[in-house]
């Protein structure tokens, strides 16, 4: 059974550039160890974790990669996210409310992508008959 929800999230940490990246990694605390207290901007409100239609995508093994359509150049939009969590152990921010306990509780279809990671699908907005991209994350 499905119970899809709608979340807010915003793009993956590497993919801010210039002023606006520089300014969410100074108040987020990246890379010098001095971010204390939750929320975190990638664990917390960035890329939500699962299984999902849309959104952001998480590039945490390769970093950022080219979504330009092999079709006609232009940038590509996720698709579909298939992943092997639902949510991760490091923030409670994206758990469902009541969250079952247990083992396994938060991979409820059992489905393993790669190493445990998440499958990423890319579209063309331009035609939806170009061919998809795909990265494993």
């Amino acid at each position: 059974m499905l119970h899809p929800e709608r979340v807010t999230e915003y793009p993956y940490i590497e993919s801010l550039t210039g002023a606006l990246g520089e300014r969410v990694e100074e108040w987020d605390g990246v890379g010098d160890g001095a971010r204390t207290a939750p929320p975190s901007y990638q664990g917390d409100l960035s890329v939500a974790p699962g299984w999902k239609a849309g959104g952001h995508a998480a590039w945490n093994v390769t970093g950022p990669g080219s979504t330009d359509c092999p079709g006609c150049g232009h940038g590509m939009r996720l698709l579909l996210t298939v992943d092997s969590y639902e949510w991760r152990s490091d923030s409670a921010s994206w758990r469902p409310l009541p969250t079952a306990g247990g083992v396994g509780a938060n991979a409820p279809t059992g489905v393993a992508v790669g190493n445990f990671g998440k499958l990423n699908v890319f579209a063309c907005p331009q035609d939806p008959a170009h061919p998809h991209r795909f990265s494993v994350q």
